[in-house]
């Protein structure tokens, strides 16, 4: 267990956020990118990679991951972080691309990790999960809709260790929003969920943090 207590893990997201957020506020002329990962292409900004490193920089961290596509937030999540474990599933049907293109950058990264990534492809809610251990932070990018949305909490709450952080991407889409809400009634785990933040998303997808990221720590 990562997080002996919600409080550690609370501290750990304000830590990230402190990091993020100082990145978001600088203005662009006066930003110093000193990490590759910063810079490479993919489908987050900057400060939601700042976010994901820093949240995931606690030793023994144990990080699962759904929608790799081309990796730029997996990779963020591991650079240069004694993980635990991490573990990423996809099926990479959105994109031909992008699976050739994330074995790439985990190519170009390999020295930066301290512990290597485990690729996992499968359809994430049909697959057998009942192997796949537990975690400590769980980064939900898989389809967007609110089904999926759904789902993706759904499907992997068993897989939440006791006390654990759920990221999830794009909050400032409407349908996502109902997704989240949808799930934890469903789950009737509301009573479990102990904080939530939502960090801004909106047309400075570069500058801000993507689509937006619903941030919450459950204590099971």
């Amino acid at each position: 267990m990562t997080f002996a207590n919600v409080e550690e893990a609370i501290r750990q997201i304000e830590k990230a956020m402190a990091f993020s957020d100082k990145f978001v506020l600088t203005s662009p002329d006066k930003r110093c990118v000193l990490q590759h990962y910063l810079t490479m292409k993919g489908l987050s900004s900057p400060a939601s990679r700042i976010f994901m490193n820093i949240l995931c920089s606690k030793s023994g961290t144990r990080y699962l991951e759904v929608g790799t596509h081309t990796g730029s937030s997996l990779v963020a999540a591991c650079h240069k972080n004694p993980l635990g474990r991490a573990v990423a599933i996809d099926d990479w049907s959105m994109d031909k691309n992008s699976k050739p293109k994330l074995l790439e950058n985990l190519q170009f990264f390999d020295r930066e990790f301290i512990r290597q990534p485990e690729l996992i492809e499968a359809e994430a809610f049909s697959m057998d999960k009942s192997k796949l251990g537990e975690f400590d932070v769980y980064f939900y990018d898989g389809c967007h809709s609110a089904d999926s949305t759904e789902k993706g909490l759904i499907c992997f709450w068993n897989n939440l260790a006791p006390v654990s952080i759920v990221v999830i991407d794009d909050y400032s889409i409407v349908r996502v929003q109902q997704g989240i809400i949808r799930a934890i009634d469903k789950l009737g785990c509301k009573q479990h969920l102990r904080y939530a933040w939502t960090l801004p998303g909106g047309k400075g997808f570069e500058h801000l943090y993507w689509g937006g990221l619903a941030v919450m720590v459950f204590d099971k």
